[in-house]
């Protein structure tokens, strides 16, 4: 368990989700988009892909490095976040998805187990642990 790791900004906002399938990363052969769009379009209509680098792809919109502050709200309007990787490391996209209120299918290469916690709860167990065991605190 670790905590979310992500910004304040990344909360479910309640937003109307109209977007049926969102897509992060940029169009690099590890991120394996051409795999993911094909299963996207498997499950919704409208796919929207966004990453620093994409690429002009039928039956999808596509977003090139979106401002940070707009990054929250593709999450609001999207029902579902589909990550497919071949190799990742963490997967902050995940965390920020999930904080944002996406379903989320994750087929990726890594980052099979994540599971999105506040710091604050994270905060708790440390001082929790720490008040029982006075030792390990110096």
């Amino acid at each position: 368990m670790i905590g979310n790791g992500t910004h304040e900004r990344f909360q479910n906002l309640k937003l109307d989700r109209f977007i049926d399938v969102l897509i992060e990363g940029n169009d690099e052969a590890n991120k394996n988009i051409e795999e993911t769009v094909k299963e996207a379009k498997k499950i919704g209509e409208r796919v929207v892909w966004f990453g620093r680098e994409t690429r002009k792809i039928d039956g999808v919109s596509n977003i090139s490095s979106p401002p940070l502050k707009k990054i929250p709200l593709l999450y609001n309007h999207a029902k579902i976040f589909l990550k497919m990787s071949k190799n990742e490391g963490w997967g902050r996209p995940i965390a920020e998805a999930m904080a944002c209120g996406c379903q989320i299918i994750n087929k990726s290469g890594g980052n099979q187990d994540i599971k999105v916690v506040s710091w604050e709860s994270v905060a708790k167990k440390l001082l929790k642990y720490l008040c029982l065991n006075p030792a390990k605190a110096t």
